[in-house]
């Protein structure tokens, strides 16, 4: 098995030289007069700190560089000549009877927002997407490419929802393009929409709470629902990923939280997600509802529950959206990061007791992350009894207006 292991290694680190080489090589053809720069740099790296200097250059900052998912844009404006050849055929004033709008702007920019994934970081783009539509005073069009469409329905400020294979083989140029891919893994000691809101704006304070946007026919789904469970409930979401150990709440934890919180509140706790990858316990007073509800929907049946417990995912991110008292557990990433940021409701953050907790932040690479102890124990380093009186104390309050 070791030996099988090696030899992966081994080709992963030929592929990667191999990928160097043929880049180096194809970059010189299309562009000489580069290779002078690029060996002024190797040989620049040789002088400070030999092969070891040379490797760094080579393997650690410019292979990074030009090793990228996406290298051509192209912005698709049309030519300025072809606005003094055409009036003759089309009339002189074709082109300036045009309606101004806000500031006498006389058309309305493109705009294209960007981020892929995951689910919960894709949704806290939101208040993002919002402000600039604002900002324009609703005189713009913003599309948006993401693998999280269903995100995004029913959102009056976005006008369409793309993939990337309608970016690369359509026909669309834009005058604004804001990349959100990788911003927020290579600024791991921000909030996550603070970083967002940066690239965007610059340090600027504006609504920050994350929007998702429900129909009718979603609002009357849930209604009906509730109907069947009853009035007052609590909704639930936790996962089993094994590829992220360290992310969720040990599944011996989770279950005597809900058992107690649900004997002791005596409502029934809903729990939602996926059925492929999130838990459903089964218990006195649990109630698996997983799978039946959209995006949207999910948003309906938290806003009208009394409480929210969860983890650092996408669930968390659509109770943000909403005032309903949020519990919330944290392992590598530090709450402070992911805290909701909305106008109002109650927020408790559960932070794994351990020395480590939030070592997100101090992961050296933007992209993966692998537990320095090796044991993934954050996931069970919480404790029960001070998050169950936590619970039980919001419980207690008066149920928050939506």
């Amino acid at each position: 098995m070791s030996d099988m292991y090696n030899g992966q290694v081994l080709m992963k680190k030929i592929k990667l030289w191999i990928t160097l080489v043929l880049h180096v090589l194809t970059r010189a053809c299309r562009q000489p007069g580069w290779i002078r720069y690029f060996y002024q740099r190797t040989q620049e790296s040789w002088q400070s700190a030999g092969w070891h200097g040379v490797k760094n250059y080579w393997l650690g900052e410019y292979l990074p560089r030009n090793y990228l998912a996406k290298t051509r844009l192209i912005l698709r404006e049309p030519s300025p000549s072809i606005y003094k050849k055409l009036p003759p055929l089309l009339g002189k004033n074709y082109f300036s009877s045009v309606q101004a709008g806000p500031g006498g702007m006389s058309k309305k920019p493109r705009l294209l927002v960007i981020r892929s994934g995951a689910m919960g970081d894709v949704l806290l783009c939101t208040p993002i997407i919002r402000q600039m539509y604002q900002d324009r005073q609703g005189y713009c069009e913003i599309d948006v490419v993401t693998r999280y469409p269903e995100l995004f329905a029913n959102n009056p400020y976005v006008s369409d929802v793309l993939s990337w294979d309608d970016v690369k083989y359509g026909d669309r140029h834009y005058d604004w393009i804001l990349n959100l891919d990788m911003s927020q893994e290579k600024n791991r000691a921000a909030h996550i929409t603070d970083v967002y809101a940066f690239q965007a704006f610059g340090l600027r304070d504006f609504d920050k709470q994350p929007e998702i946007f429900a129909t009718e026919q979603d609002i009357l789904t849930v209604n009906h629902y509730i109907e069947s469970v009853g009035q007052t409930y609590i909704v639930a979401h936790n996962r089993q990923d094994a590829n992220q150990p360290y992310r969720h709440v040990d599944a011996t934890l989770w279950r005597e939280l809900l058992s107690e919180l649900a004997r002791q509140s005596g409502l029934p706790i809903l729990q939602v997600g996926s059925p492929e990858l999130d838990m459903a316990l089964d218990f006195p007073g649990a109630v698996d509802a997983r799978g039946l509800f959209s995006v949207q929907q999910t948003r309906e049946l938290i806003a009208r529950s009394r409480l929210f417990v969860g983890y650092d995912a996408g669930p968390l991110h659509i109770a943000a959206s909403t005032q309903v008292p949020i519990v919330a557990f944290f392992t590598l990433v530090h709450h402070s990061l992911r805290a909701p940021l909305r106008r109002n409701g109650i927020f408790v953050p559960v932070a794994a007791q351990i020395d480590c907790y939030g070592c997100a932040q101090e992961y050296p690479l933007p992209w993966g992350f692998v537990c320095r102890r090796g044991d993934s124990q954050c996931a069970k380093s919480f404790s029960v009894d001070s998050t169950l009186a936590a619970c039980l104390k919001i419980l207690k309050e008066p149920c928050p207006a939506q």
